[in-house]
């Protein structure tokens, strides 16, 4: 075996799912707990795979079978966001006390939200790998900037309003809503009539919820402005909202939930 073809299945291997994978796994906990030994000892075995995967007996007859699959790269970076989101939700909901001195302190309820309010920004990072041409460059141009210039503040502003109930829940509805108009859109313009499936079921069971659960929350806090505890009471509900949004959009971006209109048409 030439250094070329060595060469060639050592990015092969590295661009694995389950490598991918197994990097999430290393790189989330790595960050959230500070933990240098960690990273190091996981960035060795990392190198170690690298250098002996392609000279294992077995792996031109995998990578051979491999090929004679389809795989959709999108399916990659929703496994990839999944994973992450699990080991964030894990960190700040479970393992609050392995958090290391660099990050700012939280109570329990606070946790639980933000754990769900970072795994909802992952999935806005999943969105700018599932965002393709609609045809239409005025209808993509609002797409990108729904993306890259409302996400990332209003979350930003959801994180620092949690002491606020009433700001913070708005704030979170927006970002139901940005995720309600990109859904909406990619349905009426994108050329794929899979992505317009998923895309419509995402609409249906995961955004509008969030877009009408909020309100009643925020009206529900105007009238009783007496709430016992508003803060832990807010952290609870849209931690479990989003967590639930979440879990849904999971289950149909991996096509085993359908939209309203595919499910009358199969009755």
């Amino acid at each position: 075996m030439t250094f070329s073809e060595w060469w060639d299945r050592v990015k092969k291997a590295f661009m694995k799912t389950a490598n991918w994978v197994a990097l999430t796994l290393l790189i989330v906990p790595s960050y959230l707990t500070s933990d240098k030994l960690l990273f190091a000892i996981g960035m060795v075995m990392e190198l170690v795979y690298l250098l002996l995967a392609p000279l294992l007996p077995g792996y031109q007859t995998r990578a051979q079978s491999n090929k004679r699959r389809v795989e959709d790269p999108l399916d990659r970076w929703l496994l990839i966001v999944t994973v992450a989101g699990f080991v964030v939700i894990f960190f700040f909901g479970f393992g609050k006390h392995l958090f290391n001195h660099p990050w700012p302190y939280l109570t329990h309820a606070e946790g639980w939200e933000v754990g769900a309010i970072t795994w909802t920004a992952l999935f806005l990072v999943y969105y700018l790998f599932k965002f393709r041409v609609t045809t239409n460059p005025t209808v993509d141009k609002f797409i990108f900037i729904v993306i890259i210039g409302c996400g990332y503040p209003l979350l930003t502003a959801a994180w620092q309003s949690m002491k606020n109930p009433i700001n913070h829940v708005f704030y979170v509805w927006l970002i139901g809503v940005c995720f309600f108009l990109i859904d909406l859109l990619i349905v009426i313009k994108h050329p794929l009539p899979k992505e317009q499936n998923r895309s419509r079921a995402s609409l249906f069971w995961a955004d509008a919820p969030m877009v009408v659960a909020f309100p009643v929350l925020m009206a529900y806090l105007w009238w009783h402005p007496d709430t016992e505890n508003p803060e832990v009471f807010v952290s609870g509900v849209v931690a479990c909202q989003l967590l639930m949004s979440n879990a849904v959009f999971i289950v149909m971006e991996f096509g085993l939930l359908g939209s309203p209109k595919e499910a009358s048409a199969h009755g």
